[in-house]
């Protein structure tokens, strides 16, 4: 009987160990009932790693509490967090960086159909 538990549980640990879909976020509408709700989807590995920040700020808060010096660090890596992401906000924030990979094609079909062009003109010269 005892054998038979074990090997039950192993069976459902392992079909509850599947393998998690990766995805970056994804903005993300939903209507229930006439309600819009608007969010972030993300992905589980995405949601562990929020939660667990979380936590840690959470924890390091708590440790503001007791430590005067601790918190004047964590005040300072928090601003300097906060620069960093603000810069690379600004530097992704272009109508080039939004629409690079559409001008990379068509620009790659542009130069293709004007080399093809250009060779076939040259050696089939009249």
């Amino acid at each position: 009987m005892k054998s038979l538990v074990v090997m039950l549980s192993l069976v459902s640990f392992s079909a509850a160990a599947a393998d998690v879909t990766k995805f970056g976020p994804i903005p993300s509408v939903v209507e229930k009932d006439g309600d819009t709700y608007t969010g972030i989807l993300v992905s589980e590995e995405e949601f562990r790693k929020i939660l667990q920040h979380k936590l840690d700020s959470k924890a390091s808060e708590l440790t503001c509490l007791v430590d005067r010096e601790t918190c004047t660090q964590r005040e300072q890596i928090l601003k300097n967090q906060a620069k960093i992401l603000e810069e690379k906000i600004l530097r992704r924030d272009s109508w080039f960086e939004r629409n690079r990979g559409g001008i990379g094609l068509l620009t790659g079909l542009a130069l293709g159909a004007g080399m093809s062009i250009a060779i076939v003109q040259a050696v089939y010269q009249k």
